[in-house]
C-alpha cells in the first residue's frame, strides 16, 4: 500500500510516520520505508501580467493555450519533465517530477530556465 503526503519534505515525512503508527495501533501490519519526494509544486507571481496569446505564439510547440479549456497557457519543459502553467495575471505554476537521478539535472537547469522564461513572459506583458 502507498500513502501520499503533501507538504515541505520533512513535514510530509512526519505526516507518513503519524499516519504509519495510528493505522498500527489500529491493528494493520505497518512498515515504514522507502519514503521518497517524487513530484515538485512551485507557485510564483510575476510582477506582470502576460498576454497569453503572445506567449504562446513566441513559444510553439512547447507552449499551448486553449482558453476553452483551461484559463493557463501550457509551457511543457521534456528534459526536466515539468510543465508550467502561466497565468494572464502573471502567476506560475510550477509541477513536475523529482526522483533521484532527476534532482541534480533539475536544480543545475531550473534557474537558467527561470530567467529564459521570465524574459520571454516579460516581452509578452498584457
Amino acid at each position: 500500500c502507498k500513502i501520499n503526503c503533501t507538504g515541505f519534505e520533512e513535514e510530509a515525512k512526519l505526516g507518513a510516520r503519524r499516519l504509519a503508527r495510528c493505522l498500527q495501533k489500529l491493528g494493520f501490519k505497518v512498515r515504514f520505508s522507502a519514503f521518497r519526494v517524487v513530484n515538485v509544486l512551485a507557485v510564483c507571481s510575476m510582477p506582470f501580467a502576460v498576454h497569453l496569446v503572445d506567449f504562446t505564439k513566441n513559444n510553439r510547440p512547447i507552449a499551448s493555450y486553449e482558453p476553452e479549456l483551461h484559463p493557463a497557457a501550457t509551457y511543457r519543459i521534456k528534459n526536466l519533465k515539468a510543465t508550467v502553467q502561466v497565468f494572464s495575471t502573471g502567476s506560475l505554476t510550477v509541477t513536475g517530477m523529482l526522483l533521484s537521478h532527476h534532482h541534480t539535472h533539475t536544480h543545475t537547469h531550473t534557474p537558467t530556465f527561470l530567467a529564459v522564461l521570465y524574459l520571454q513572459l516579460e516581452g509578452t506583458q498584457a
